[in-house]
């Protein structure tokens, strides 16, 4: 009996902090929706992504997400771009104000890469 109710625990305590996770990362991508160079903010679990609106055609073959990514890496921020999407996928032990720092070097990042 005491085994299933420290599973238990264990299984809410994760929920929980999942859960807290999941609001923070759509409140910290929520403030992406301004960039004009930004479009359909898509929020799914602890996955964020985004479409980055450049003059080369959308697709996997768009050279932004290279551009982003260089200079993520250079403000200390791994992100996973695929052509014009940016995708974020933050680990589950990433506290909130870590993810407001990231969510604020992204936004410095398409600062620099599309000058506006």
């Amino acid at each position: 009996m005491k085994t299933i109710l420290f599973t238990l625990v264990i299984y809410v305590t994760k929920t929980t902090i999942l859960s807290q996770i999941v609001d923070a990362i759509a409140q910290q991508a929520a403030r992406l929706e301004h960039v004009i160079f930004l479009s359909k903010l898509t929020v799914i679990g602890t996955i964020a992504a985004i479409d980055v609106n450049n003059s080369e055609k959308a697709g996997y073959l768009n050279n932004v997400g290279r551009e982003i990514r260089h200079q993520a890496i250079a403000h200390g921020v791994l992100l996973r771009p695929l052509g014009n999407v940016l995708y974020l996928m933050p680990p589950y032990c990433i506290t909130e104000s870590e993810l407001s720092w990231v969510y604020q070097q992204i936004d410095r990042v398409l600062a620099e890469v599309l000058d506006r």
